[in-house]
């Protein structure tokens, strides 16, 4: 650019000492006092005694201010930002779920005493995003409290993933038979949660308390004239069903004697899983045997409900014999 000034100088000092001069006279035919005033010229601009305007080369960007593109607290000085506070609720909880692990007391259908103390302590691990706090609790939902509080408090804090054993006292009941009780789960917000695919399942607990009506194996209680028992087996196929519904579970139940005499035998079946769901009482049957016998009888159980339950039968003759229960369930996509 300073060449150009330059150039533009010396053109302009020609032209004009050019004006007095012939039409046809040239730049070498200048008179030796033109000649220095233009010698003069050039050699003050190239010392920068003459200069272009100020701010630069260019004299377009010389009135032109820097633009400035900065935005209010780019300058660390000027910074307005106020920092998050950290007791600022974001307004997500995380999500409850649980899963059960495993029963570490009292597995289902074990053999209690009438007004027996003890306690039943479930595994647990939480499979959601939320961490259960001591502010959460097991909570009675449904069935038989059998003494115990409403809620336990959990006894430590459960991050994600972690695990915990959760515990409460019972008493059993007086009546003999089988006795069930059903907890949930609650967070600080007194929302319920449980286990299963929906996390919505409580965790349950069943105990037979000593009796004759319900003892598995062997009793002496009888009927007058009856055969004796010697054993009592149940069957189903499938055990596990999954699939469309109504379902239908085969089961198939045998009465063994060694004398004579009258046998009353039922299936009994009972419900693990969901509370509150009651089949339909399967018939009961009244044979006489002669001698050693095995009385053999089907039975198809149909239902449109997922359920988790056992099946036991029963057989009474000169003495009550009770077969293990046989758990199956059921689930209806």
């Amino acid at each position: 650019m300073k060449r150009i000034l330059i150039f533009s100088i010396v053109i302009g000092l020609v032209l004009l000492v050019g004006c007095n001069l012939p039409g046809d006279a040239l730049p070498e035919q200048l008179d030796p006092t033109s000649a220095a005033i233009v010698q003069m010229t050039v050699e003050a601009v190239q010392q920068g005694s003459v200069s272009g305007p100020a701010g630069g080369d260019d004299p377009g960007e010389a009135d032109s201010p820097a633009e400035d593109s900065s935005e209010p607290g780019d300058d660390p000085a000027d910074a307005t930002a106020t920092p998050k506070d950290d007791d600022e609720d974001d307004g997500e909880h995380g999500t409850d779920e649980a899963r059960f692990v495993s029963d570490v007391t009292i597995p289902d259908y074990a053999s209690v005493e009438k007004g027996e103390e003890f306690t039943k302590t479930w595994r647990l691990q939480n499979v959601g995003t939320a961490t259960w706090t001591t502010e959460y609790h097991l909570v009675f939902d449904d069935e038989e409290q059998m003494g115990a509080p409403d809620r336990v408090p959990f006894p430590a804090e459960v991050p994600p993933d972690g695990f915990v054993n959760i515990s409460v006292d019972l008493t059993a009941p007086d009546a003999a038979g089988e006795h069930s009780s059903y907890w949930m789960l609650e967070n600080e917000d007194g929302e319920i949660f449980g286990t299963g695919p929906d996390f919505d399942m409580a965790v349950w607990l069943i105990v037979v308390v000593s009796g004759d009506d319900l003892q598995t194996g062997n009793s002496p209680q009888g009927i007058a004239g009856g055969a004796t028992i010697t054993n009592a087996t149940v069957t189903a196929n499938p055990v596990n069903f999954s699939g469309s519904c109504p379902a239908q579970i085969n089961f198939t139940y045998t009465v063994t004697t060694s004398s004579d005499g009258i046998v009353n035998y039922k299936l009994i079946l009972t419900t693990v899983s969901p509370s509150g769901y009651v089949f339909d009482p399967p018939p009961e049957y009244s044979d006489t045997v002669a001698g050693p016998a095995t009385l053999s009888l089907p039975y198809a159980l149909f239902s449109s409900s997922s359920v988790t339950a056992t099946a036991r039968v029963q057989a009474v003759g000169s003495n009550t014999f009770t077969s293990p229960p046989l758990q199956f369930t059921i689930n209806c996509n």
